[in-house]
């Protein structure tokens, strides 16, 4: 979070701001030579529906002329792995689960967007273009999608239809049955 961060640069002439995108007024009167947009992306339609390119604009707003933006993300999971490959699906299905139980809550959930949609975004600038990109190699482990149906089981207890939920749990027991033996 931001408290260890701001601990960690004290001193060293680096700033770490705390507030919400969303706001039109946040840091408008502020510009700077480095901004970081840590998985803020993946966070967007969660917490602001359909905010990512006001978000992006915004965030290119602060950066002072010949300053950078660094944005730090995942590829969308459905992008980079392959269905056909039995724990590339395993990981889709899980992804899955946790979004159809999103949505059947009605509740928001968290979306990737692929480098390509930053990459088209910063080409309509006139100021600005990609100098730099690295991918790295996804690490994911049964711990880490144990997380996402965590998620899952989070949203179930809000979906009415006590069908719908119930078809939901059995899924989620499953996944969570093949993830315990996950290489």
């Amino acid at each position: 979070g931001a408290k260890p961060l701001r601990e960690m640069t004290r001193n060293r002439n680096v700033s770490v701001v705390i507030g919400n995108w969303r706001d039109d007024g946040f840091l408008s009167d502020q510009t700077y030579d480095v901004v970081v947009a840590d998985y803020l992306f993946g966070a967007t339609e969660r917490y602001w529906a359909y905010g990512a390119d006001e978000l992006l604009g915004r965030l290119l707003d602060r950066v002072r002329p010949g300053g950078t933006l660094l944005i730090v993300g995942l590829e969308p999971y459905e992008l980079v792995l392959d269905r056909n490959e039995k724990d590339d699906r395993l990981v889709l299905e899980v992804e899955a689960i946790g979004d159809a139980a999103a949505t059947a809550a009605f509740e928001p959930n968290y979306r990737e967007l692929p480098e390509r949609w930053i990459r088209e975004r910063i080409a309509r600038t006139t100021q600005f273009n990609v100098v730099a990109t690295e991918r790295f190699p996804m690490r994911l482990t049964a711990r880490s999608l144990q997380r996402q149906l965590v998620f899952a089981r989070d949203c179930l207890v809000k979906i009415e239809d006590d069908g719908l939920r119930a078809a939901f749990e059995a899924r989620v027991r499953a996944l969570d049955k093949e993830l315990s033996v996950w290489a």
